[in-house]
């Protein structure tokens, strides 16, 4: 490889949101996040490969992938209605939700969540399904799945005499600045936080560990990778709670004197950082929390661009930079830029009327 090869990609490395937070509260480090982490990054390491079961939207749809052995799924038919959750403007916590299911005491966020047993034995109502879970078992709930809203216990049938606690984590309210992470516990009928053991850590690594893992474990790729990113989610919480640079005490809130998040901002931040991937309408709208319809009529009205017009202008610009500043090959440059050549040359033809190896040829 070439200096020119190397020397102008700096320049590609897109900046991360800050935090939302200024100053970290400090917490005492004997909370029982702690152990938990302790406990959990034990059984990584002894069994080598986490039992996590990704939530699907149905029982037919989970029917197809297989589950471990000593886990039991029960159906159980939704009472319904589905509630959409309308006008969701700006980042802030209660703007998560996406719909209710308030009679099956369920919910639906816009963001990945994962929870992973830590003691006993938990019941966890998914959509149609209930699945009965052990201790070190992980659930992976992706974005738009019917889950338990946090009113009832995680027990079915009679509670009584029964305990469970449950470690939920999620990337909180900008999917950059960092994670959320808490333990609830269920005793009988009860269902409550537990002390001491609600915090967000501020740190934009610990979210792209958090974001990389929920790609890679929705992907059903390579299951090492899943379990090096899980491990380097845990290491960090724990590591920044021992450090006393989390912030106990709730989840994070948009000061009444800060500027609300922009959508649109945030999706073209998301394109920006993301060109290389397959990405539509529907994609980058999760990713923002509002509705594909609601980010296509705003961004028209922001860009005068369409959504795929604007993605096909930024992917242009990206290879027309790589092209004239890089000595990278064309099939390389187009999969940097997230389209297959023939697409890349079309793309090109309809706005410069030459192939990319042209337009490369003239820079000289």
């Amino acid at each position: 490889m070439c200096e020119n090869d190397i020397k102008p990609i700096q320049k590609y490395f897109y900046p991360i949101s800050i935090s939302m937070r200024k100053h970290p509260t400090k917490n005492s480090a004997d909370s029982p996040l702690i152990e938990a982490l302790r406990r959990i990054d034990y059984w990584l390491t002894r069994d080598e490969s986490p039992r996590i079961i990704v939530a699907q939207p149905s029982l037919k749809e989970l029917k197809k992938h297989k589950l471990p052995d000593h886990v039991r799924v029960t159906p159980r038919k939704l009472k319904g209605p589905r509630q959409p959750i309308r006008g969701r403007r700006y980042y802030n916590q209660q703007h998560l939700k996406i719909a209710r299911w308030p009679n099956d005491g369920m919910d639906e966020n816009a963001l990945p969540f994962i929870l992973c047993v830590i003691s006993g034995q938990a019941d966890f109502r998914i959509a149609d399904y209930i699945l009965h879970c052990s201790v070190g078992d992980w659930i992976f709930f992706p974005p738009g799945t019917p889950k338990q809203d946090g009113s009832l216990s995680h027990f079915e049938g009679d509670p009584t005499g029964r305990q469970c606690d449950v470690l939920w984590i999620y990337t909180g309210i900008g999917r950059t600045d960092g994670v959320t992470c808490w333990i609830c516990r269920s005793k009988g009928q009860e269902h409550f936080q537990e002390k001491n053991a609600n915090c967000n850590i501020d740190k934009p690594l610990v979210a792209q560990l958090f974001n990389g893992f929920c790609e890679e474990i929705q992907g059903a790729r390579q299951p090492e990778i899943t379990l090096y990113l899980l491990r380097g989610v845990l290491l960090l919480l724990k590591s920044e709670i021992e450090a006393g640079t989390a912030f106990f005490g709730g989840t994070k809130q948009i000061a009444e004197s800060e500027t609300p998040r922009d959508p649109i901002e945030e999706a073209q931040f998301y394109i920006a950082a993301n060109i290389y991937r397959h990405l539509t309408i529907q994609i980058v709208a999760s990713q923002v929390l509002v509705s594909p319809s609601t980010l296509t009529r705003h961004f028209r009205e922001r860009t005068g661009q369409s959504f795929n017009e604007y993605l096909n202008s930024q992917r242009l610009k990206f290879a027309e930079e790589l092209l004239k500043e890089t000595n990278f090959p064309i099939s390389v440059i187009s999969g940097k830029v997230g389209l297959k050549y023939g697409q890349l040359r079309l793309l090109f033809q309809q706005h410069h009327q030459r192939t990319p190896g042209e337009f490369r040829a003239d820079k000289d």
